[in-house]
């Protein structure tokens, strides 16, 4: 493993992240669901085959593919301390279509093409090799298919501002 990878894992072994309170996720999910509406992801993901590589403690997505009606929610992450959150996440919501495995960004146990879906958010910047990263995600994804990647960067915010606002606007308060 890099010295990036390893410091990232070190810090979500100690604190996995996010880790919201059912109050907090009820919060959140408006905005979840608003985020796959604007990429035009909500009507492709009901019976789909969905991986989130990084997918941390679960709690952005497995709600969303639960609510959505995803055919398979696989989980993918280094920190088996968020593994944990996440599993017990999905045995509260009694979301069975779910697999969580411990595993490496740039060596994924999938065929070409498995997945009709791959998310990867907040992860390739805390590689030593981005473009590699990305190009695994791409790899598993089905032709046709979609690849969601978020990265920070320091720009983020205004755009994410922007977006936000809009967001804001067309779903009224």
């Amino acid at each position: 493993m890099d010295a990036v990878k390893d410091d990232v894992l070190k810090m979500y072994m100690s604190h996995p992240y996010p880790n919201y309170s059912k109050e907090e996720r009820r919060n959140i999910f408006a905005a979840e669901l608003c985020r796959y509406r604007y990429l035009g992801l909500e009507n492709f993901l009901p019976g789909a085959r969905v991986i989130d590589v990084g997918c941390g403690t679960g709690h952005r997505v497995i709600p969303l593919a639960m609510h959505l009606g995803v055919k398979e929610y696989v989980g993918i992450d280094h920190s088996t301390a968020s593994l944990n959150v996440a599993a017990e996440l999905a045995r509260e919501l009694d979301f069975r279509n779910v697999t969580l495995a411990e595993s490496d960004l740039f060596d994924l146990p999938y065929a070409d093409a498995s997945f009709d879906v791959v998310i990867s958010q907040g992860v390739l910047h805390h590689t030593s090799d981005p473009y590699r990263g990305f190009r695994e995600l791409v790899r598993i994804c089905r032709p046709g298919g979609f690849v969601n990647i978020f990265l920070y960067n320091k720009w983020n915010h205004w755009r994410h501002n922007i977006q936000k606002e809009r967001v804001c606007r067309l779903a009224g308060p």
